[in-house]
């Protein structure tokens, strides 16, 4: 299983360059295979996202176990404090 992370390479605010840097820091530190998906360089790919996240205004960072939504990037933060990424991934 690889985790997805849907992303922008052109962030509309700092604040989302920053949910992004920091979700890849955890995933590196942690050691999880994950995938990148560019949302800019792709609208299918930004279709997707919606399309499996359920929401039609969903907007990156979201995190996806394969094609599973796991959540948004409010989610993982608050997976990290509780020390349960694995749990919000679908990994364990």
């Amino acid at each position: 299983m690889v985790i997805k992370l849907y992303y922008s390479s052109i962030p509309s605010t700092r604040e989302v360059r920053k949910q992004q840097n920091h979700i890849q820091s955890i995933l590196e530190t942690l050691k999880v295979e994950f995938e990148l998906i560019d949302v800019m360089a792709s609208e299918e790919a930004k279709i997707k996202m919606r399309s499996l996240s359920n929401n039609p205004e969903a907007v990156p960072p979201q995190l996806f176990n394969e094609d599973y939504f796991c959540g948004p990037y409010e989610d993982f933060e608050d997976a990290v404090e509780l020390k349960e990424v694995e749990k919000f991934l679908k990994l364990s």
